[in-house]
């Protein structure tokens, strides 16, 4: 009775029969709907759990998560411009007649967001993944305006033009995984993006650790 109740209490205590990964990865994305190109470059990091117990026929159920940074870019221009209403009727001091005005300007695009979902892998080569994106879509223009005049010119930097968006959206990908080493793998995928509406496609290629 006594090695019954042992044997009981060992295998109530028995940890949990799971793997952890992480993953990271560079990434382009299809962003011509954001005003960017179609290679938009970002990087993914993720990380999850493999629940063993739940491997049936080569199937592989796991939970994910992940940061993921579509892109960061940021642009310098320079160009002339006529003035506005408000400015010919109000213009700087000194400077005589409003004639035009250069515009040096500085404008950044900041999308990234937070993965949470699942990964269903099949004889540890050929997996599909799915879940929702939380995101953020952060733009900032900076600018320098000189201001030209009949008698001479004026250069004033307003405050920089800031503006952040949140939202949720789903997202579906398609992977293959290629061992390297034990427990390293080469993965390689395709994901959708639900954002703002629109589908934005991302590649991705990186490293697996599983452990």
């Amino acid at each position: 009775m006594l090695a019954c109740a042992t044997a009981g209490a060992d295998d109530a205590l028995a940890p949990p029969d799971v793997d952890f990964f992480a993953e990271i990865q560079y990434g382009r994305a299809d962003l011509r709907e954001f005003d960017q190109d179609s290679r938009a470059e970002g990087y993914r990091v993720r990380g999850g759990i493999w629940f063993n117990s739940l491997a049936r026929h080569g199937l592989e159920v796991a939970l994910e998560g992940g940061l993921n940074q579509l892109v960061r870019d940021t642009r310098n221009s320079a160009f002339t411009r006529s003035p506005t209403p408000q400015e010919i009727a109000a213009p700087p001091g000194g400077i005589g007649t409003l004639q035009d005005v250069d515009v040096n300007a500085q404008d950044r695009l900041d999308i990234s967001g937070f993965e949470i979902g699942g990964r269903l892998m099949h004889e540890r080569l050929v997996y599909i993944r799915g879940g929702l994106l939380a995101y953020r879509i952060k733009t900032r223009n900076n600018s320098v305006l000189t201001y030209n005049g009949s008698t001479g010119s004026v250069t004033e930097q307003p405050i920089a033009a800031t503006d952040s968006l949140s939202g949720t959206g789903a997202y579906a990908g398609l992977g293959i995984n290629v061992a390297l080493v034990s427990d390293i793998s080469l993965v390689v995928d395709v994901t959708r993006y639900r954002i703002e509406s629109e589908d934005v496609d991302s590649f991705t290629a990186g490293l697996h650790l599983r452990f």
